[in-house]
């Protein structure tokens, strides 16, 4: 079992928060973390924008992923919501068990 940050970026708070509370009331999410207010230039059908987000960041395993992907895209109001994921090479062990303990416990 390999731990995961997976991110994205939504446009209101509460969308970030209804996220979070699925994934982790499913068991595909440890935690979500949500970040207030970041900007985010980005291009979108050839123009370019400057939008205050919120970044989401869900604490997973490699092998929940797949799930924690779909999830997102049903839940997210994006056409094309940003969903990156970052292998995790250290972790303390008392974060890991826990987080083991809510993924494992379905």
């Amino acid at each position: 079992m390999k731990p995961v940050l997976i991110m994205t970026t939504v446009s209101d708070i509460e969308l970030g928060k209804t996220i979070g509370k699925i994934l982790v009331g499913e068991h595909l999410a440890a935690c979500v973390s949500i970040v207030d207010r970041v900007n985010s230039i980005y291009a979108w059908r050839g123009e370019i924008y400057d939008d205050v987000e919120y970044l989401v960041m869900i604490k997973t395993v490699l092998a929940k992923a797949k799930k924690v992907f779909e999830r997102v895209k049903e839940l997210h109001s994006y056409e094309v919501p940003e969903l990156i994921m970052i292998e995790v090479s250290d972790i303390t062990e008392d974060y890991w068990g826990w987080m083991k303990d809510w993924l494992l416990s379905i």
